[in-house]
């Protein structure tokens, strides 16, 4: 990828062998062709360094151009999903053998259950292509919201950050996991407004929406999100069942303070 920089020295478009690229308002490198219809999320500052070579930068184009290309695909939708590419580092493997963020089980479940007929049973989660991991986020919060209506859900939470910090939460620590943490969250705002029980359902949302109609609430929420985050991951590593890591950077991110 050759940058070619204007009169300020700042890098206003690049050539690479798919085409023509240019940045847009905050100088995030996109191709030309879809400025009108790109407004994606900027790059969370704590993988800043992990999307700066040129490799990685066209990777997260084409994973936008893969979100963009789901049918009916929503603002809320396009933020979540390229918020969680680049907190899981892009088309990486993590230590946990999740993949973009996808675990084996989850895209062996996804498929068993119907949810991504043009994916081949047995298909590894190391060989989804940026497309299918795009169609695979989507299956999978079809499948966490399958009784409020799938994937639609995050259009309905009242608060498009909150939506972006619920998705990350839901597949870091999965359905039950990122349910029963969101839930606690919920009664921390607002005590003993909701049982404890893992299940996404109505109620849950309902509350999720209560919250985010009060303006000054909203922050609170993510920040107590953030939070059970990590006295989750606290607890998590204090039986070994994780190794030794960081994430309080991400989960500082979703706080969107």
């Amino acid at each position: 990828m050759v940058c070619k920089t204007g009169g300020g020295g700042k890098c206003q478009e690049y050539a690479t062998n798919s085409g023509r690229y240019g940045t847009d308002e905050e100088g995030r490198p996109i191709p030309v062709s879809m400025l009108p219809r790109m407004p994606i999320p900027r790059i969370p500052g704590f993988r800043g360094e992990v999307f700066r070579s040129p490799r990685k930068v066209e990777e997260r184009v084409r994973f936008a151009q893969a979100v963009l290309s789901l049918t009916d695909v929503s603002q809320e939708e396009i933020n979540a999903y390229m918020d969680i590419f680049a907190a899981e580092g892009g088309m990486a493997l993590n230590g946990s053998g999740a993949f973009a963020g996808i675990q084996q089980d989850v895209l062996d479940h996804l498929i068993d259950g119907g949810f991504l007929p043009g994916i081949a049973k047995g298909t590894r989660n190391t060989d989804l292509t940026i497309e299918q991991v795009a169609q695979v986020y989507r299956a999978y919060f079809d499948d966490v919201f399958r009784t409020i209506g799938g994937h639609d859900a995050l259009n309905r939470m009242g608060s498009d950050e909150f939506a972006r910090a619920a998705a990350d939460t839901l597949l870091q620590h999965g359905r039950y996991g990122g349910t029963v943490l969101i839930q606690i969250a919920i009664n921390v705002v607002r005590s003993g407004a909701i049982p404890v029980d893992g299940q996404m359902g109505s109620g849950t949302l309902g509350e999720i929406k209560r919250i985010n109609a009060i303006p000054t609430q909203q922050k609170f929420f993510r920040s107590a999100l953030a939070k059970q985050r990590n006295d989750a991951l606290t607890k998590l590593k204090q039986l070994g069942k994780v190794k030794s890591g960081n994430d309080s950077a991400r989960f500082s991110y979703f706080e969107f303070k």
